[in-house]
């Protein structure tokens, strides 16, 4: 794997020989692969990967597969019916490189040659020769970050196999996370008249239903959520749960094959009715995913974060609930009774954030992503991380709540 953190994906309906141009160009400066829909058009002769024949969701959604799987932090993606007219793949890398290393920057695309075929004005080429932010994007080229991605991944065939909006969907959510949209005028591409039929009218109402259904999808996103679409992305068979209490708030919800939970309490049924300490003192087995949501101060959350770092998968991802707290008074040490802390009530969220603070400031092998909801949500996954550079020798939250972004890595 180059160490850009990029994956091209070039996907490929028809145009089948330029396909195998474009893998060429790209793969001397990252990770390139081919993505064909099985229709009657014969096959690229470097394809990786050959899906059924469902139209650009299918390929969209293949794309953004393969670029979770491979922990890349962004996803190109390329039709295999454009052209770059003006750049080599050095000088192309650099820009894009340079890209990817602005963190005000979510979705960025080329500008489009005027002699194209029909696209919105903004996009054709207005030699600025640098970049200028953008309210539109094609789909058939575009560079996103994948924490965009996956709040959008997968989309449903069924209801919108044409994958109108989904460019939209990007700009939209980017925008939510105060991330710019940009195109850049110093790459003109080339893009004919697509040669497959579409039906525009299915293909504009399933975009209206799309669109409409994001915001919702938006709001509605949780720990619940997030963790299914793990199990799913990455066909996770092992489901380990830290602190239950309620099997249903989360673990009967949990959507795998293989699932155990750890809890001391009496509120429930529970596999190991333990401590976290005592089932990690006894436990031999590995798990793919672990979700963390025990005791919420920053000693036992970090013990808990530590010891299933040992015990987690290769390819696996560790949840951990309430690394976001919203004020200071959910994220205290000790939990209150709303009575006693009118501001947060019940809603503790305690210290984890620390623990999560700690760790970064520790280890570089491991990545870190936050949802904001649900009182933030961090994925944790083995790999080559960085270390965190920002100092806060005594927590506090002041210095926790100004950099809360870059400490948590939220997306």
């Amino acid at each position: 794997m180059k160490p850009n953190k990029v994956l091209v994906a070039v996907t490929s309906f028809d145009y089948t020989d330029n396909a195998d141009k474009l893998k060429t160009f790209f793969s001397s400066a990252y990770d390139t692969i081919i993505i064909h829909s099985n229709n009657l058009n014969e096959c690229p002769k470097t394809v990786d990967y050959i899906i059924p024949n469902n139209y650009y969701t299918g390929l969209w959604n293949k794309s953004i597969q393969k670029t979770i799987e491979g922990d890349y932090e962004w996803l190109l993606f390329v039709a295999s019916d454009v052209s770059i007219l003006n750049q080599e793949i050095q000088s192309l890398s650099e820009l894009i490189n340079s890209i990817t290393q602005d963190n005000n920057i979510g979705v960025y695309t080329f500008s489009v040659d005027p002699k194209s075929r029909r696209t919105y004005n903004e996009l054709f080429n207005q030699q600025t020769k640098t970049i200028r932010d953008t309210s539109k994007i094609e789909g058939f080229c575009f560079l996103c970050r994948t924490s965009i991605l996956r709040k959008m991944y997968p989309i449903d065939y069924s209801a919108n196999q044409y994958g109108w909006g989904l460019d939209w969907g990007m700009i939209e959510i980017a925008k939510r996370n105060k991330l710019r949209t940009v195109v850049d005028d110093r790459v003109i591409v080339y893009h004919p008249r697509s040669l497959y039929p579409i039906n525009e009218k299915i293909a504009l109402k399933q975009m209206m239903a799309f669109l409409k259904n994001l915001k919702k999808q938006e709001i509605q996103m949780n720990r619940i959520i997030i963790i299914n679409n793990l199990i799913k992305t990455h066909k996770y068979d092992s489901y380990l749960e830290i602190g239950t209490r309620f099997k249903k708030d989360c673990f009967d919800q949990i959507q795998c094959n293989h699932k155990l939970c750890v809890d001391p309490g009496k509120n429930d049924i529970y596999n190991f009715n333990i401590t976290s300490d005592e089932f990690f003192d006894i436990n031999q087995q590995k798990f793919d995913i672990i979700f963390i949501d025990g005791l919420h101060t920053a000693e036992q959350s970090y013990k808990d974060i530590v010891n299933s770092i040992k015990i987690l998968n290769d390819n696996g991802s560790i949840v951990v609930h309430d690394t976001n707290p919203p004020t200071e008074f959910h994220a205290t040490e000790k939990q209150y009774t709303p009575k006693e802390n009118i501001i947060a009530g019940y809603n503790w969220n305690g210290t984890v954030w620390k623990s999560i603070f700690k760790l970064r400031k520790e280890r570089k092998d491991l990545i870190f992503e936050t949802y904001e909801c649900d009182w933030g949500v961090t994925i944790i996954r083995k790999g080559n991380g960085s270390l965190l550079e920002l100092d806060n020798d005594f927590f506090s939250f002041e210095i926790f709540d100004k950099n809360r972004k870059e400490i948590l890595n939220t997306k």
